[in-house]
């Protein structure tokens, strides 16, 4: 869905940007993660059942984790769905071979359900990071003001460009994917963590809605 694609659309056209930026995030989520891995969980524990959607949508059998197969099949058919580019959707695969190790902490071959928890928090909050180097012009960490400003103006015109009919009810449900996402209920400010709550209400609601 190009909805999905125009919401999540990172700031800056350069591609070269993106991708320096993007894995350049990537790997510093992972130190982070690995260095305070209590910290990381109760983070990615915070997200609540925001995982729920994406791991019954990925875990075909219903068993107790998603095979290699099951997460390979999962990430093409979640690029298709969400209306991925290409470019987004080598992110995905060479995300999950770069990480597939960190992620599959018991070496199985598969992710448990808190595995697969810890894959998503950490590829949201890549997403997040970037987001934050592309737009928190004065580097205090938040987005807010004119920063948040910028990036709702590059939603409209990504949007615009995707040929998405932004209804009242999509402007309706992302507005509350948007307020639910935030912990302390200032709506006009904007951290890594409520950025990234944002991406899974945002994933949340089209699967919900297909």
């Amino acid at each position: 869905m190009k909805f999905a694609a125009a919401v999540l659309a990172l700031a800056k056209a350069n591609p070269e940007w993106l991708i320096e930026n993007w894995w350049e995030s990537a790997q510093e989520v992972y130190s982070w993660a690995s260095a305070n891995p209590s910290d990381f969980r109760a983070a990615a524990m915070s997200m609540g059942n925001r995982y729920d959607a994406l791991w019954n949508f990925c875990n075909a059998d219903g068993s107790a984790e998603v095979s290699g197969a099951e997460f390979t099949a999962c990430a093409a058919s979640a690029a298709n769905h969400f209306g991925m580019k290409d470019s987004t959707k080598g992110y995905l695969y060479d995300f999950g071979v770069k990480y597939w190790d960190v992620i599959d902490r018991d070496g199985s071959g598969g992710f448990s359900e808190n595995e697969f928890k810890g894959g998503i928090a950490a590829f949201v909050g890549t997403n997040a990071k970037v987001l934050l180097k592309a737009y928190d012009a004065n580097d205090d960490g938040v987005l807010s003001g004119d920063e948040l400003t910028a990036w709702k103006g590059n939603f409209l015109a990504r949007a615009n460009k995707f040929g998405v009919d932004l209804t009242a009810d999509k402007v309706e449900a992302m507005t509350a994917a948007w307020n639910d996402a935030q912990t302390d209920g200032d709506a006009s400010v904007a951290t890594m963590l409520e950025l990234a709550k944002f991406q899974l209400n945002v994933f949340n609601g089209i699967l919900a809605s297909n």
